[in-house]
């Protein structure tokens, strides 16, 4: 019977060693994940901060799109070579505009005038 305890206690300080290796495993890991979501929780702050300012932005631009016609559209293609400024932002809108989210190839002012003329 004693040769049967030792077995058993050998059985248990074994298995209670290993219990505790894999709570050390389990502690180290949850820390890591404080450390992750503490991070993820500033990063989303910061984001949502971000957003806050950039919306009214937003508002205001839908708004001026808002204000656009056929008649400004029709000036803006009659520009033979516009300011570069103009052409960045019908670069853009070429890509705002792409199937499927694709970055056009050709942004040029030419490729911008065909497309104010489709809509």
């Amino acid at each position: 019977k004693n040769d049967e305890a030792d077995t058993l206690i050998n059985i248990v300080e074994a298995e209670t060693d290993k219990v505790s290796k894999e709570n050390e495993i389990a502690s180290e890991e949850k820390r890591k994940v404080a450390i992750i979501e503490a991070d993820v929780s500033k990063r989303s702050a910061d984001c949502k901060r971000d957003l806050e300012k950039a919306e009214p932005a937003l508002v205001a631009a839908t708004e001026a799109l808002n204000t656009l016609n056929k008649t400004n559209l029709t000036e803006l293609r009659s520009f033979g070579s516009p300011p570069q400024g103009v052409t960045n932002v019908t670069a853009a809108v070429l890509i705002l505009l792409s199937e499927n989210g694709k970055v056009p190839k050709d942004r040029s002012w030419k490729s911008a005038k065909l497309m104010m003329g489709k809509l």
